[in-house]
Protein backbone atom coordinates (compact mmCIF):
# COMPACT_ATOMS: atom_id res chain seq x y z
CA UNK A 1 0.00 0.00 0.00
CA UNK A 2 2.80 2.85 0.36
CA UNK A 3 4.04 1.55 -2.97
CA UNK A 4 0.67 2.48 -4.23
CA UNK A 5 0.64 5.64 -2.65
CA UNK A 6 3.94 6.88 -3.53
CA UNK A 7 3.57 5.96 -6.98
CA UNK A 8 0.29 6.75 -8.38
CA UNK A 9 0.64 7.18 -11.59
CA UNK A 10 2.62 4.15 -12.24
CA UNK A 11 0.15 1.90 -11.12
CA UNK A 12 -2.47 3.52 -12.79
CA UNK A 13 -0.57 3.03 -16.19
CA UNK A 14 0.03 -0.19 -15.23
CA UNK A 15 -3.66 -1.12 -14.90
CA UNK A 16 -4.69 0.24 -18.23
CA UNK A 17 -1.61 -1.74 -19.97
CA UNK A 18 -3.40 -4.76 -18.31
CA UNK A 19 -6.89 -3.61 -19.14
CA UNK A 20 -6.28 -2.68 -22.63
CA UNK A 21 -4.12 -6.26 -23.24
CA UNK A 22 -6.89 -8.31 -21.50
CA UNK A 23 -9.49 -6.89 -23.67
CA UNK A 24 -7.11 -6.84 -26.68
CA UNK A 25 -6.77 -11.02 -26.59
CA UNK A 26 -10.40 -11.56 -25.39
CA UNK A 27 -12.57 -10.60 -27.86
CA UNK A 28 -12.31 -12.27 -31.23
CA UNK A 29 -12.35 -10.53 -35.03
CA UNK A 30 -15.85 -9.65 -36.13
CA UNK A 31 -16.83 -11.46 -39.53
CA UNK A 32 -16.88 -8.98 -42.57
CA UNK A 33 -14.67 -6.53 -40.87
CA UNK A 34 -13.18 -4.21 -43.49
CA UNK A 35 -9.70 -2.05 -42.01
CA UNK A 36 -9.13 0.55 -44.52
CA UNK A 37 -5.63 0.41 -44.80
CA UNK A 38 -3.46 3.35 -46.69
CA UNK A 39 -2.36 2.66 -50.38
CA UNK A 40 0.29 4.56 -52.41
CA UNK A 41 -1.44 6.91 -53.93
CA UNK A 42 -2.39 6.62 -57.50
CA UNK A 43 -2.28 2.78 -57.79
CA UNK A 44 -5.13 1.27 -58.20
CA UNK A 45 -5.43 -2.93 -58.15
CA UNK A 46 -8.34 -4.37 -59.19
CA UNK A 47 -8.89 -6.68 -56.16
CA UNK A 48 -9.58 -3.43 -54.09
CA UNK A 49 -12.65 -2.28 -53.12
CA UNK A 50 -13.31 0.94 -53.06
CA UNK A 51 -16.03 4.02 -51.87
CA UNK A 52 -16.48 7.61 -51.98
CA UNK A 53 -15.87 9.51 -49.18
CA UNK A 54 -16.21 13.79 -49.07
CA UNK A 55 -15.75 13.68 -52.57
CA UNK A 56 -12.62 11.69 -52.55
CA UNK A 57 -11.94 8.32 -53.93
CA UNK A 58 -10.84 5.50 -50.98
CA UNK A 59 -9.46 2.39 -51.62
CA UNK A 60 -9.21 -0.82 -48.93
CA UNK A 61 -8.40 -4.59 -48.42
CA UNK A 62 -10.33 -6.98 -46.41
CA UNK A 63 -7.81 -6.41 -43.02
CA UNK A 64 -7.64 -7.78 -40.02
CA UNK A 65 -4.54 -7.66 -38.33
CA UNK A 66 -5.41 -3.93 -37.18
CA UNK A 67 -9.44 -4.53 -36.74
CA UNK A 68 -9.35 -2.67 -33.30
CA UNK A 69 -7.57 0.30 -33.56
CA UNK A 70 -10.03 2.95 -34.90
CA UNK A 71 -11.16 3.28 -38.66
CA UNK A 72 -9.51 6.49 -38.98
CA UNK A 73 -6.04 5.54 -38.81
CA UNK A 74 -5.97 3.41 -41.56
CA UNK A 75 -7.03 6.56 -43.88
CA UNK A 76 -3.76 8.29 -42.10
CA UNK A 77 -1.54 7.26 -44.81
CA UNK A 78 -4.15 7.91 -47.86
CA UNK A 79 -4.30 11.57 -46.45
CA UNK A 80 -0.96 12.21 -45.89
CA UNK A 81 -0.50 11.08 -49.55
CA UNK A 82 -3.00 13.56 -50.61
CA UNK A 83 -1.76 16.18 -49.00
CA UNK A 84 1.68 15.98 -50.08
CA UNK A 85 0.82 15.71 -53.77
CA UNK A 86 -1.91 18.39 -53.57
CA UNK A 87 0.66 20.83 -52.06
CA UNK A 88 3.95 19.81 -54.66
CA UNK A 89 1.45 19.96 -57.64
CA UNK A 90 -1.83 22.04 -57.40
CA UNK A 91 -1.81 24.16 -54.08
CA UNK A 92 -1.59 28.23 -54.79
CA UNK A 93 0.05 28.49 -58.63
CA UNK A 94 2.61 31.58 -58.71
CA UNK A 95 4.23 32.50 -61.96
CA UNK A 96 7.83 32.26 -61.67
CA UNK A 97 10.51 33.67 -63.68
CA UNK A 98 12.60 31.07 -65.63
CA UNK A 99 16.34 31.78 -65.85
CA UNK A 100 16.93 29.38 -68.50
CA UNK A 101 13.89 29.49 -70.51
CA UNK A 102 13.74 33.07 -70.60
CA UNK A 103 10.12 33.12 -69.56
CA UNK A 104 7.58 32.87 -66.84
CA UNK A 105 6.19 29.09 -65.62
CA UNK A 106 4.02 28.34 -63.40
CA UNK A 107 4.62 25.97 -60.40
CA UNK A 108 3.11 25.75 -57.04
CA UNK A 109 4.67 27.56 -54.49
CA UNK A 110 5.48 24.72 -52.11
CA UNK A 111 7.41 23.66 -55.13
CA UNK A 112 9.14 26.52 -56.16
CA UNK A 113 10.26 27.05 -52.81
CA UNK A 114 11.76 23.64 -51.88
CA UNK A 115 13.78 23.89 -55.96
CA UNK A 116 14.62 26.95 -54.68
CA UNK A 117 15.93 25.52 -51.42
CA UNK A 118 17.64 22.75 -53.39
CA UNK A 119 19.38 25.11 -55.31
CA UNK A 120 21.10 27.03 -52.69
CA UNK A 121 21.99 23.71 -50.52
CA UNK A 122 23.45 22.31 -54.15
CA UNK A 123 25.50 25.74 -55.15
CA UNK A 124 27.10 25.59 -51.50
CA UNK A 125 28.31 22.08 -51.74
CA UNK A 126 29.54 22.44 -55.11
CA UNK A 127 31.30 25.79 -53.95
CA UNK A 128 33.59 24.13 -51.50
CA UNK A 129 33.68 21.14 -53.94
CA UNK A 130 35.50 23.04 -56.65
CA UNK A 131 37.91 24.97 -54.38
CA UNK A 132 38.85 21.62 -53.02
CA UNK A 133 38.84 19.72 -56.07
CA UNK A 134 38.17 22.29 -58.96
CA UNK A 135 35.74 22.65 -61.86
CA UNK A 136 33.20 24.94 -63.18
CA UNK A 137 29.64 24.40 -62.28
CA UNK A 138 29.91 27.58 -59.64
CA UNK A 139 31.65 30.57 -62.36
CA UNK A 140 28.44 28.57 -64.52
CA UNK A 141 25.72 29.97 -61.67
CA UNK A 142 27.20 33.59 -62.40
CA UNK A 143 27.99 33.47 -66.15
CA UNK A 144 26.79 30.68 -68.58
CA UNK A 145 27.96 27.75 -70.04
CA UNK A 146 28.47 29.55 -73.41
CA UNK A 147 30.80 32.03 -71.82
CA UNK A 148 32.85 28.65 -70.44
CA UNK A 149 33.13 27.19 -73.87
CA UNK A 150 34.56 30.83 -74.74
CA UNK A 151 36.51 31.12 -72.10
CA UNK A 152 38.56 28.14 -71.36
CA UNK A 153 40.92 29.12 -68.75
CA UNK A 154 37.89 30.15 -66.54
CA UNK A 155 37.39 27.20 -63.89
CA UNK A 156 38.64 26.54 -60.25
CA UNK A 157 41.64 24.83 -60.30
CA UNK A 158 41.44 22.86 -56.82
CA UNK A 159 43.89 22.63 -54.13
CA UNK A 160 46.41 20.23 -54.60
CA UNK A 161 46.41 17.50 -51.41
CA UNK A 162 49.62 18.55 -50.18
CA UNK A 163 48.26 22.29 -49.67
CA UNK A 164 44.96 20.69 -47.71
CA UNK A 165 47.33 18.47 -45.59
CA UNK A 166 49.78 20.91 -44.66
CA UNK A 167 46.51 22.95 -43.88
CA UNK A 168 44.94 20.53 -41.35
CA UNK A 169 48.43 20.02 -40.12
CA UNK A 170 49.15 23.89 -39.13
CA UNK A 171 45.51 23.76 -37.78
CA UNK A 172 45.52 21.09 -35.71
CA UNK A 173 49.16 22.33 -34.30
CA UNK A 174 47.08 25.60 -33.50
CA UNK A 175 44.87 24.03 -31.46
CA UNK A 176 46.26 21.06 -29.66
CA UNK A 177 49.91 21.29 -30.50
CA UNK A 178 52.21 18.80 -32.18
CA UNK A 179 50.34 15.28 -31.21
CA UNK A 180 47.27 16.60 -33.37
CA UNK A 181 49.42 18.07 -35.82
CA UNK A 182 51.09 14.66 -36.26
CA UNK A 183 47.74 12.54 -36.66
CA UNK A 184 45.76 15.23 -39.02
CA UNK A 185 49.32 14.93 -41.63
CA UNK A 186 49.22 11.36 -41.16
CA UNK A 187 45.57 11.30 -41.83
CA UNK A 188 45.37 13.14 -45.17
CA UNK A 189 48.90 11.69 -46.30
CA UNK A 190 47.00 8.14 -45.90
CA UNK A 191 43.77 9.46 -47.52
CA UNK A 192 45.81 10.37 -50.53
CA UNK A 193 47.66 7.56 -51.32
CA UNK A 194 45.26 5.25 -51.13
CA UNK A 195 43.64 6.96 -53.86
CA UNK A 196 40.63 8.28 -51.57
CA UNK A 197 41.21 11.93 -52.13
CA UNK A 198 38.46 12.92 -54.41
CA UNK A 199 35.54 11.09 -52.81
CA UNK A 200 36.59 12.35 -49.07
CA UNK A 201 36.86 15.56 -50.05
CA UNK A 202 33.01 15.15 -51.46
CA UNK A 203 32.60 13.94 -48.07
CA UNK A 204 34.28 16.72 -47.00
CA UNK A 205 32.07 19.76 -48.98
CA UNK A 206 28.85 18.01 -47.68
CA UNK A 207 30.08 17.96 -44.63
CA UNK A 208 31.11 21.38 -44.62
CA UNK A 209 27.67 22.72 -45.41
CA UNK A 210 25.70 20.39 -43.12
CA UNK A 211 27.80 21.31 -39.77
CA UNK A 212 27.44 25.08 -40.33
CA UNK A 213 23.64 25.12 -41.31
CA UNK A 214 23.05 22.74 -38.19
CA UNK A 215 24.78 25.35 -36.04
CA UNK A 216 23.30 28.40 -36.96
CA UNK A 217 19.53 26.86 -36.88
CA UNK A 218 20.71 24.64 -33.55
CA UNK A 219 22.34 28.07 -32.12
CA UNK A 220 19.26 30.13 -32.69
CA UNK A 221 16.74 27.73 -31.67
CA UNK A 222 18.64 27.16 -28.72
CA UNK A 223 18.39 30.82 -27.79
CA UNK A 224 14.60 30.94 -28.69
CA UNK A 225 14.09 28.20 -26.13
CA UNK A 226 16.05 29.67 -23.59
CA UNK A 227 14.35 32.96 -24.25
CA UNK A 228 10.87 31.93 -24.17
CA UNK A 229 9.25 28.89 -21.70
CA UNK A 230 6.29 28.61 -24.81
CA UNK A 231 9.21 27.93 -27.66
CA UNK A 232 10.98 25.70 -25.45
CA UNK A 233 7.63 23.58 -24.75
CA UNK A 234 6.75 23.85 -28.77
CA UNK A 235 10.60 22.36 -29.18
CA UNK A 236 10.49 19.27 -26.80
CA UNK A 237 8.20 17.16 -27.97
CA UNK A 238 9.45 17.90 -31.57
CA UNK A 239 12.75 17.16 -30.34
CA UNK A 240 11.92 14.01 -28.66
CA UNK A 241 10.50 12.87 -32.02
CA UNK A 242 13.35 13.64 -34.13
CA UNK A 243 15.59 11.68 -31.55
CA UNK A 244 14.07 8.86 -31.54
CA UNK A 245 12.95 8.47 -34.92
CA UNK A 246 14.91 6.17 -37.28
CA UNK A 247 17.42 7.64 -39.49
CA UNK A 248 16.01 5.67 -42.86
CA UNK A 249 12.38 7.01 -42.12
CA UNK A 250 13.43 10.50 -42.94
CA UNK A 251 14.77 9.89 -46.05
CA UNK A 252 11.63 8.98 -47.92
CA UNK A 253 9.74 12.65 -47.15
CA UNK A 254 13.47 14.23 -48.14
CA UNK A 255 12.92 12.43 -51.42
CA UNK A 256 9.47 13.93 -52.04
CA UNK A 257 10.55 17.65 -50.81
CA UNK A 258 13.67 17.93 -52.18
CA UNK A 259 14.14 14.60 -54.76
CA UNK A 260 17.79 12.95 -54.89
CA UNK A 261 21.02 14.22 -54.90
CA UNK A 262 23.66 16.10 -52.41
CA UNK A 263 21.14 18.52 -51.56
CA UNK A 264 18.43 16.19 -50.11
CA UNK A 265 21.46 14.26 -47.89
CA UNK A 266 22.46 17.56 -46.41
CA UNK A 267 18.48 18.44 -45.52
CA UNK A 268 17.70 14.91 -43.69
CA UNK A 269 21.68 15.48 -41.83
CA UNK A 270 20.53 18.95 -40.76
CA UNK A 271 16.62 16.97 -39.30
CA UNK A 272 19.34 14.34 -37.37
CA UNK A 273 21.83 16.94 -36.42
CA UNK A 274 20.02 20.03 -34.92
CA UNK A 275 18.26 18.58 -32.33
CA UNK A 276 21.64 17.91 -30.08
CA UNK A 277 22.88 21.62 -30.70
CA UNK A 278 19.79 23.12 -29.88
CA UNK A 279 19.66 20.82 -25.99
CA UNK A 280 23.35 21.53 -25.67
CA UNK A 281 23.13 25.69 -26.27
CA UNK A 282 20.01 25.41 -23.91
CA UNK A 283 22.18 23.43 -21.11
CA UNK A 284 24.56 25.90 -21.64
CA UNK A 285 22.76 28.80 -21.37
CA UNK A 286 21.58 27.44 -18.20
CA UNK A 287 24.10 27.12 -16.90
CA UNK A 288 25.62 30.46 -16.67
CA UNK A 289 25.56 31.55 -13.02
CA UNK A 290 23.16 34.14 -12.21
CA UNK A 291 26.49 36.35 -10.72
CA UNK A 292 27.55 36.78 -14.17
CA UNK A 293 24.13 37.75 -15.86
CA UNK A 294 23.93 40.41 -12.95
CA UNK A 295 27.14 41.45 -13.64
CA UNK A 296 26.60 42.20 -17.18
CA UNK A 297 23.48 43.89 -16.49
CA UNK A 298 25.49 46.05 -14.26
CA UNK A 299 27.71 46.79 -16.98
CA UNK A 300 25.00 48.70 -18.80
CA UNK A 301 24.67 45.55 -21.23
CA UNK A 302 21.38 45.43 -23.04
CA UNK A 303 19.44 42.13 -24.19
CA UNK A 304 21.44 41.95 -26.85
CA UNK A 305 24.93 42.53 -25.98
CA UNK A 306 23.71 40.42 -22.97
CA UNK A 307 23.38 37.58 -24.93
CA UNK A 308 26.11 37.52 -27.57
CA UNK A 309 29.20 39.01 -25.36
CA UNK A 310 27.80 37.51 -21.60
CA UNK A 311 25.86 34.45 -21.78
CA UNK A 312 27.08 32.88 -25.08
CA UNK A 313 31.16 33.31 -24.57
CA UNK A 314 30.48 32.04 -21.16
CA UNK A 315 28.50 29.07 -22.28
CA UNK A 316 31.35 28.72 -25.23
CA UNK A 317 32.48 25.04 -23.95
CA UNK A 318 29.14 23.98 -24.12
CA UNK A 319 28.37 24.92 -27.41
CA UNK A 320 31.17 24.06 -29.02
CA UNK A 321 30.84 20.69 -27.86
CA UNK A 322 27.16 20.25 -29.29
CA UNK A 323 29.21 21.30 -32.88
CA UNK A 324 31.44 18.45 -31.82
CA UNK A 325 28.14 16.57 -31.79
CA UNK A 326 26.88 17.74 -34.85
CA UNK A 327 29.95 16.95 -36.93
CA UNK A 328 29.78 13.42 -35.27
CA UNK A 329 26.28 13.24 -36.27
CA UNK A 330 26.93 14.72 -39.83
CA UNK A 331 29.41 12.00 -40.50
CA UNK A 332 26.91 9.04 -39.10
CA UNK A 333 24.72 10.21 -42.24
CA UNK A 334 27.14 10.14 -44.68
CA UNK A 335 26.41 6.60 -45.57
CA UNK A 336 22.87 6.70 -45.21
CA UNK A 337 22.54 10.04 -47.35
CA UNK A 338 23.88 7.85 -50.12
CA UNK A 339 20.84 6.11 -50.73
CA UNK A 340 19.51 9.06 -51.95
CA UNK A 341 22.43 10.23 -54.14
CA UNK A 342 25.24 11.62 -51.93
CA UNK A 343 28.55 11.48 -53.53
CA UNK A 344 31.66 10.67 -51.39
CA UNK A 345 32.76 8.22 -49.39
CA UNK A 346 29.77 6.95 -48.37
CA UNK A 347 28.23 6.16 -51.60
CA UNK A 348 31.83 3.93 -52.64
CA UNK A 349 30.67 1.88 -49.71
CA UNK A 350 27.50 1.49 -50.25
CA UNK A 351 28.39 0.15 -53.73
CA UNK A 352 31.29 -1.43 -52.70
CA UNK A 353 28.69 -3.20 -50.17
CA UNK A 354 26.22 -3.91 -52.96
CA UNK A 355 29.00 -5.89 -54.89
CA UNK A 356 30.23 -7.65 -51.99
CA UNK A 357 33.82 -6.22 -52.19
CA UNK A 358 34.39 -6.25 -48.42
CA UNK A 359 37.82 -4.87 -48.93
CA UNK A 360 37.14 -1.65 -51.13
CA UNK A 361 34.56 -1.53 -48.68
CA UNK A 362 36.88 -1.29 -45.84
CA UNK A 363 38.90 1.31 -47.25
CA UNK A 364 35.80 3.90 -47.62
CA UNK A 365 34.84 2.81 -43.63
CA UNK A 366 38.31 3.39 -42.57
CA UNK A 367 38.37 6.58 -44.49
CA UNK A 368 35.12 7.98 -43.00
CA UNK A 369 36.36 6.58 -39.46
CA UNK A 370 40.18 8.58 -39.49
CA UNK A 371 37.47 11.88 -41.41
CA UNK A 372 35.73 11.58 -37.74
CA UNK A 373 37.82 10.75 -35.53
CA UNK A 374 40.07 14.21 -36.52
CA UNK A 375 37.30 16.40 -36.48
CA UNK A 376 36.05 15.47 -33.96
CA UNK A 377 39.27 15.86 -32.39
CA UNK A 378 40.14 19.44 -33.87
CA UNK A 379 36.44 20.36 -32.47
CA UNK A 380 37.40 19.45 -28.71
CA UNK A 381 40.60 21.11 -29.20
CA UNK A 382 39.24 24.36 -29.92
CA UNK A 383 36.35 24.27 -27.56
CA UNK A 384 38.88 23.40 -24.55
CA UNK A 385 41.21 25.97 -26.28
CA UNK A 386 41.23 29.00 -23.65
CA UNK A 387 41.89 32.54 -25.40
CA UNK A 388 45.00 34.37 -23.76
CA UNK A 389 44.24 37.74 -23.28
CA UNK A 390 46.83 38.88 -21.25
CA UNK A 391 49.53 37.56 -23.36
CA UNK A 392 52.51 40.39 -24.79
CA UNK A 393 52.76 38.59 -28.47
CA UNK A 394 54.77 39.91 -31.79
CA UNK A 395 53.31 40.33 -34.53
CA UNK A 396 54.68 37.47 -36.05
CA UNK A 397 54.12 35.30 -33.08
CA UNK A 398 50.03 36.19 -33.37
CA UNK A 399 49.75 35.26 -36.91
CA UNK A 400 52.38 32.92 -37.33
CA UNK A 401 50.22 30.26 -38.17
CA UNK A 402 48.92 32.21 -41.17
CA UNK A 403 52.46 32.47 -42.07
CA UNK A 404 53.01 29.27 -42.01
CA UNK A 405 49.82 28.43 -44.26
CA UNK A 406 50.40 30.78 -46.91
CA UNK A 407 53.59 29.43 -47.19
CA UNK A 408 52.48 25.98 -46.96
CA UNK A 409 50.12 27.13 -50.45
CA UNK A 410 53.50 28.60 -52.47
CA UNK A 411 55.21 25.37 -51.83
CA UNK A 412 52.41 23.31 -52.71
CA UNK A 413 51.78 25.42 -55.77
CA UNK A 414 55.11 25.64 -56.63
CA UNK A 415 55.04 21.24 -56.21
CA UNK A 416 52.17 21.08 -58.05
CA UNK A 417 53.13 22.85 -61.23
CA UNK A 418 56.35 21.15 -60.99
CA UNK A 419 55.10 17.76 -60.80
CA UNK A 420 53.23 18.18 -64.12
CA UNK A 421 56.39 18.29 -66.14
CA UNK A 422 58.05 15.22 -63.83
CA UNK A 423 55.17 12.84 -63.67
CA UNK A 424 54.51 11.78 -67.86
CA UNK A 425 51.61 9.09 -67.32
CA UNK A 426 49.02 12.15 -67.69
CA UNK A 427 48.30 12.20 -63.94
CA UNK A 428 50.05 14.44 -61.20
CA UNK A 429 50.76 12.62 -58.01
CA UNK A 430 51.31 15.77 -56.11
CA UNK A 431 47.98 17.67 -57.15
CA UNK A 432 45.80 14.49 -57.07
CA UNK A 433 46.04 10.74 -56.65
CA UNK A 434 43.41 9.25 -58.71
CA UNK A 435 41.74 6.21 -57.39
CA UNK A 436 42.69 3.54 -59.74
CA UNK A 437 46.57 4.58 -59.06
CA UNK A 438 46.63 4.50 -55.12
CA UNK A 439 47.97 2.26 -52.95
CA UNK A 440 44.92 -1.11 -52.42
CA UNK A 441 44.66 -3.59 -49.53
CA UNK A 442 41.36 -4.53 -50.92
CA UNK A 443 42.51 -7.83 -52.91
CA UNK A 444 44.28 -8.97 -49.36
CA UNK A 445 41.04 -8.48 -47.63
CA UNK A 446 39.07 -10.41 -50.15
CA UNK A 447 40.92 -13.14 -50.17
CA UNK A 448 40.86 -12.95 -46.38
CA UNK A 449 37.32 -13.39 -46.57
CA UNK A 450 37.24 -15.65 -49.26
CA UNK A 451 39.96 -18.19 -47.17
CA UNK A 452 37.32 -17.55 -44.13
CA UNK A 453 34.45 -18.22 -45.93
CA UNK A 454 35.83 -21.52 -47.49
CA UNK A 455 38.31 -23.04 -45.15
CA UNK A 456 36.99 -22.68 -41.82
Amino acid sequence: MELLKKYPKLFQWLFLLVAFFTLYFAIDVPETYKFIRGQAEFIKDPNQSTYTLFGAEVRYYAFDVFWRLPPLLGWLPIWINDSLFFLMNDWMPIEFWNEDTQEFKTQPLVLQITRNLTSFITFLIELIREILLGGVETIVAFTSWDWISENSWAKLPGLPWTIVAAGAAILGYKLSGKGLALFAAIVMIYISIFGQWKPSMQTLSFILVAAPLSFIFGLGLGIAAFKSKRVEKALYPILLVMQTMPQYAVLVPAIVLFGVGDHAGVIITMVVAVPPMILLTLLGLRGVSPEVIEAGRMSGCNNLQLMFKVLIPTARRDILIGVNQVIMVCFSMAVISAFIGAKGLGFNLLLALNQLNIGLALEAGLCISLIAILLDKLSLAWANKQTDYFGNLTFFERYKNLFFFSGAILIGIIFAYAGSFYFKEGFNYLYEIPHNKGISTADFWNKGVDWICFKL
